[in-house]
């Protein structure tokens, strides 16, 4: 059902009903130290995201943003992963090919196969030993922290 409301209102109601809770959410620690080395090392790094709009005040609450040179979420932009283009549009906006970009990602069927498809390199980050092995789409690497990405890509 539509809501006769403006996009603008809509907003502001998400952040009301949803900063408090911003209390209560934590990154994994390796998540803000590994981020920066990269973006130190000169890398482009894209966030690509299906999330709601209320977890952009997460990326914004932790000024995630200082390690992007992107972020496309889905809500924007009109498309979710797995699908090809939202992958093509990210590549696109950091101006480079798919053989030249690397998926880091947590769920194998969004992040993995929608990133195979288009021909980028894989990473699934596990954090729990379960997710490991029932893994259903092979990625090229699987990790369990963020660090270990820094000697994937030792590699390139």
């Amino acid at each position: 059902k539509e809501l006769d409301m403006e996009y603008s209102n809509i907003k502001r109601l998400i952040n009301v009903y949803f900063s408090p809770k911003l209390r209560y959410v934590k990154l994994f620690p390796d998540v803000p130290q590994v981020l920066g080395e990269l973006k130190k090392e000169g890398y482009k790094l894209v966030l690509i995201s299906n999330a709601l709009p209320s977890n952009k005040l997460v990326f914004n609450h932790f000024r995630l943003n200082r390690f992007f040179d992107e972020a496309l979420f889905s809500y924007e932009i009109g498309l979710r992963k797995p699908h090809p283009d939202i992958f093509y549009e990210a590549l696109d906006r950091v101006e480079t090919s798919p053989n030249k970009a690397i998926m880091i990602g947590n769920n194998p069927f969004a992040d993995i196969a929608g990133s195979r498809l288009v021909g980028m390199k894989t990473v699934l980050i596990v954090r729990h030993r379960i997710e490991k092995e029932a893994t259903p789409v092979l990625p090229d690497y699987i990790i369990s922290s963020l660090w270990e990405l820094l000697d994937i890509l030792a590699k390139y």
